[in-house]
C-alpha cells in the first residue's frame, strides 16, 4: 500500500503513521464525507492475525468507552484482508512521553493512570482481557477545543474473551511484552483473568512515576526477573512518593494474583482520593501564597488609572506613579510630603561640614566707625540667635574658654563624630550703640548738675533776710 490509495473503496490513503508486529496504521480520508480517520492494515496477513483484527474490532466497538479507541468501520481489502477505520488521533503515545521527559509529574501522571484503569474496568466489565497493556498501547489524544489531554487504551488485537477456548497463540509460543506481562501469562497458564491485567497496570504505573520499569534486562533475562527477583517497591525508587500512591502500584505487582488487587475499579477509586487529595493540598498551597502573611506586593500603576491593573496578586500597597514623575494623576491621592527638618544641634554660623576655620578679623575693622565686609566663610550677623543649652558638666569647661580660643570640640560637647569648629571671635557693639550710650550719659550729668545748682540756690536764699516788697514785680524773664 501506498499513499493514494484507495481502501475498501472509499478511503483514500494519506499518510502513514505507524506500524506495529501486527499491521500498520494510515491516516486516510473518507471520500464522500471527507473524513479524516486512521486506517489499521494487516502486514504478512495469516488467518491468525485476520482473526485477531476482527476480534479487535468487535472488542473495541462492544467496550465503547471514551478512553477506548473508537472503531467506525470493518472493511476488506481487494486482497480480501480485513482492516479497521478508527479514530484519528491527535498527540503522542504513552511510551514516547516517558522515553522523552522520563519520570512524569505526579499531579499529570495520577490523571493518566486513573483514566487506564477506567478502560481497564470497562474491557472487564464485558468480559473482556486486554493482555498487551503498556505504554506503547496508551495514547494521549488532544481534541482541538478541550484544554486537557484524553486518555485512549489502543490495540486490543491481543484480547481475550473470559472463558473462550479459542487458541490465537501456538503452543509454547510467548506473544506480548514479557517487561509488562504477569508471571502466569509468561508461564502460559490457560485460566488467565482480569488479575493479569492488574499485574500489567502496575508495572505501567511504576515506570510512570518512577521513569523506569521495575524489571530489567532482555529476552531470558528479563523473564527470569519477572519470575524470581525481588520486586522493587516505589519508594526505594522515588524518595518522599506519597505512601497511598506506593501501596497501589505495590497492590498490583504481586506474584501470587490472589493476593493482588482484586479488580481495577477497586484501584480507580483509590486514585481518585488521592487525585483530590493533592487537587486540594495544591489548591491550599495556592491560597497561602497570595495571604497577606507570604511576599507582599507594591504596585505602581500608571497615569490615568486608579487602582492595580491586575486581580491576580493581592495587593498590599499601591504607589502613584506621579510620586516617581512628578505628574499628578487623576483620581490618586497627592503623594506624602516630607516632614520638617529638624533644627541643627551645631552652633548657628558654624556648620560641621566647615572644616577650615574662618580667617581671622582684626577687632579695629569690626569696632570702628565704618563697618567692615564680614571675612570670607564667615556670615555677617542678622538679628539674634537663642545660644544652645549646654549640659551642666560642660559648663565650666566653655566659660574657661577666652573669647578668642577656641571652644570644646564638637565631639567632646555632643559625643558625635564630627570635625571640630572653631567659635567666631566677640563681635564688639555696634557704632550705633556707643553713641546712644554717650547721649544718655551726658544727659545724666547735665541733670545731676542742675539738680546740684538748684539746691545751692535754695540754701542761700534761706540765710538773708526777706526784702522789702518792691513797687512792682519785675517781668521773670528779668
Amino acid at each position: 500500500m501506498k499513499a493514494g490509495d484507495l481502501v475498501g473503496g472509499k478511503y483514500r490513503l494519506a499518510r502513514r503513521l505507524g506500524q506495529g508486529a501486527m499491521g500498520v496504521v494510515w491516516e486516510a480520508v473518507h471520500e464522500m464525507t471527507s473524513r479524516h480517520v486512521a486506517v489499521k492494515l494487516i502486514v504478512n496477513a495469516t488467518d491468525n492475525l485476520r482473526r485477531r483484527l476482527l476480534r479487535e474490532a468487535r472488542a473495541a466497538g462492544q467496550i465503547a468507552h471514551r478512553n477506548v479507541v473508537e472503531v467506525y468501520d470493518v472493511g476488506e481489502t481487494a486482497e480480501e484482508d480485513p482492516f479497521l477505520v478508527m479514530q484519528l488521533l491527535s498527540g503522542d503515545t504513552l511510551y514516547a512521553c516517558v522515553k522523552r521527559d522520563g519520570r512524569m509529574d505526579v499531579a499529570r501522571a495520577l490523571p493518566i493512570a486513573r483514566d487506564i484503569g477506567r478502560a481497564l474496568a470497562a474491557a472487564h466489565a464485558q468480559g473482556i482481557i486486554h493482555r498487551d497493556l503498556k505504554p506503547a498501547n496508551v495514547f494521549l489524544h488532544r481534541e482541538p477545543d478541550a484544554p486537557d489531554e484524553l486518555v485512549k487504551v489502543l490495540d486490543f488485537g491481543l484480547c481475550k474473551p473470559m472463558g473462550a477456548d479459542e487458541m490465537l497463540t501456538a503452543p509454547g509460543g510467548l506473544l506480548g511484552s514479557p517487561a509488562y506481562m504477569s508471571p502466569e501469562q509468561i508461564a502460559g497458564a490457560p485460566d488467565l483473568d482480569p488479575r493479569t491485567d492488574i499485574w500489567s497496570y502496575g508495572v505501567l504505573m511504576f515506570e510512570l512515576f518512577a521513569g523506569q520499569r521495575p524489571f530489567a534486562g532482555r529476552g531470558p533475562d528479563l523473564i527470569h526477573a519477572v519470575l524470581t527477583a525481588p520486586i522493587p517497591r516505589l519508594r526505594d525508587v522515588v524518595p518522599g512518593v506519597d505512601p497511598a500512591l506506593d501501596e497501589i502500584v505495590a497492590g498490583c505487582i504481586v506474584r501470587d494474583k490472589r493476593a493482588r488487587f482484586a479488580s481495577a475499579g477497586e484501584i480507580v477509586a483509590r486514585l481518585e482520593a488521592l487525585t483530590e487529595k493533592i487537587r486540594s493540598a495544591a489548591a491550599q498551597a495556592a491560597s497561602e501564597d497570595g495571604d497577606e502573611g507570604g511576599l507582599a506586593v507594591t504596585m505602581v500603576y500608571r497615569p490615568g488609572m486608579t487602582g492595580p491593573a491586575s486581580s491576580s496578586h493581592k495587593v498590599a500597597k499601591t504607589i502613584p506613579l506621579s510620586v516617581f514623575t512628578g505628574n499628578p494623576v487623576p483620581g490618586a491621592p497627592p503623594p506624602m510630603k516630607e516632614p520638617p527638618a529638624p533644627p541643627p544641634s551645631y552652633p548657628q554660623g558654624a556648620p560641621p561640614s566647615q572644616h577650615e576655620p574662618p580667617k581671622s578679623v582684626p577687632q579695629s575693622g569690626w569696632g570702628g566707625g565704618q563697618p567692615q565686609a564680614a571675612p570670607l566663610g564667615m556670615p555677617v550677623p542678622q538679628g539674634t540667635a537663642p545660644l544652645q543649652r549646654l549640659p551642666e558638666a560642660q559648663r565650666p569647661a566653655w566659660g574657661a574658654q577666652t573669647p578668642q580660643a577656641p571652644p570644646p570640640s564638637w565631639t567632646s560637647m555632643t559625643g558625635q563624630n564630627q570635625p571640630a569648629v572653631p567659635y567666631p571671635p566677640a563681635q564688639p557693639a555696634a557704632p550705633e550703640r556707643r553713641w546712644i550710650g554717650f547721649v544718655i550719659l551726658a544727659i545724666g550729668v547735665l541733670a545731676l548738675v542742675s539738680v546740684l545748682a538748684i539746691i545751692g540756690l535754695s540754701g542761700g536764699r534761706s540765710s538773708k533776710p526777706p526784702a522789702p516788697p518792691a513797687p512792682s514785680a519785675a517781668p521773670a524773664s528779668r
